[in-house]
């Protein structure tokens, strides 16, 4: 990973064979980064999308296992417990043209990844909503 430092955040460029999710975790703790938004474009292998089930209050997983454009990712950066959580999700595309879309649980990269984080001064909190059993934005 390399990384550089703009005007409002963060110009991030993941390298092949990167994990998505846990990259951009450590990259949040070293930087000291309280909250912010995300976006980036790039290529994955070995995607965990999500898709929320209300009903049964859980993530319904699924793996695409080939390699897969990555058109779209979008989230935020929040704390739990102290912790960064990042949430995100994404639009893949594969060979035929097909659009997959869900919760971005992990992706590893494929020939790369152009993250941009708009970052926030304030620190922004989740809490466990007892509706729906998920960490929502807590103001």
């Amino acid at each position: 990973m390399k990384a550089k430092k703009v005007e409002s955040g963060w110009f991030i460029r993941l390298d092949r064979g990167e994990e998505v999710m846990q990259t951009l975790i450590d990259f949040i703790y070293a930087n000291n980064i309280a909250g912010g938004t995300i976006t980036g474009i790039g290529a994955l292998t070995k995607v965990e999308l999500g898709y929320f089930d209300l009903n049964k209050k859980e993530y319904l997983r699924r793996r695409f296992e080939g390699v897969y454009e990555l058109l779209k990712f979008s989230g935020n950066i929040a704390y739990a417990e102290d912790k960064p959580i990042v949430h995100a999700h994404c639009l893949i595309g594969d060979s035929d043209y097909k659009v997959h879309g869900g919760h971005l649980f992990n992706g590893i990269i494929a020939v790369t990844g152009e993250i941009y984080i708009r970052e926030f001064n304030e620190n922004i909190k989740r809490s466990v909503d007892p509706e729906v059993k998920l960490k929502l934005l807590d103001f």
